[in-house]
């Protein structure tokens, strides 16, 4: 087997999967959701410190159309608009 990091011994290593392996696939599910959910927390701060004067409709059509596509985000964000999502927010 070859090692995935170069800098950590190979029987260190196979005792991480090994440990891996052990909680099973709904912990590594829930440890990829929680790590999605905090990226995706970090890129919509993100945006907003970049373009603090962006109102709340564009920060989100940046934000969905970085997950689902341009045509998807401003069908969301028309949808938002249209039941008044976005009224009396900046």
């Amino acid at each position: 087997m070859k090692p995935l990091s170069l800098d950590t011994p190979l029987d260190v290593e196979r005792l991480w999967i090994d440990g891996l392996r052990e909680k099973g696939p709904l912990w590594r599910l829930r440890c990829l959701t929680s790590m999605t959910s905090f990226c995706w927390q970090a890129a919509a701060e993100a945006y907003r410190r970049a373009h603090p004067h962006a109102s709340a409709s564009e920060r989100d059509l940046w934000l969905l159309q970085e997950r689902y596509g341009s045509d998807m985000a401003r069908r969301v964000v028309e949808r938002r608009r249209q039941k008044g999502f976005y009224d009396g927010q900046s």
